[in-house]
């Protein structure tokens, strides 16, 4: 008697392989896409970070004086609004391109009593009402 060895595979093996496969290609799929995500958030945040420091050093320059704002805000590309008024929006336009705005808000300094702190927030429109918060920083300005 000849003994019958396989030379292939059964269809339990070629099915097992395809479903191993799926699976895999799906954890490959989603890990990718939050990656994506993770991406996009990353360089929204280095942007904004860069637009608040060009904003923060050309406004420096000028010792915080509010009227040189409009200036910051051509140089930073960032509308600013808030405490010193609207900057960089009008009726045509509303600010960057793609919805960066800087607010500015100013408040009495507890441990100073000739300073303020102006607290400088970077938002992004994330679809209407919302903003979504990108960057910020405080700085202690001299009345």
């Amino acid at each position: 008697m000849k003994s019958s060895t396989a030379n292939g595979l059964s269809l339990i093996e070629v099915v097992a392989g395809l479903a191993l496969m799926g699976t895999l290609l799906t954890i490959v799929l989603v890990s990718s896409s939050q990656h994506l995500r993770q991406l996009k958030a990353a360089e929204r945040k280095r942007h904004s970070v860069q637009m608040l420091d060009d904003f923060l050093a050309s406004w420096s320059v000028n010792r915080f004086a509010p009227e040189t704002i409009d200036e910051a805000v051509q140089r930073s590309g960032l509308a600013a609004t808030g405490s010193f008024g609207t900057h960089g929006i009008n009726e045509q336009s509303s600010g960057h391109p793609d919805g960066y705005q800087v607010e500015l808000r100013r408040a009495m300094s507890p441990s100073f009593d000739s300073a303020s702190i102006i607290r400088l927030t970077v938002s992004v429109d994330a679809g209407k009402p919302q903003r979504l918060q990108t960057a910020w920083a405080e700085v202690l300005v001299p009345e």
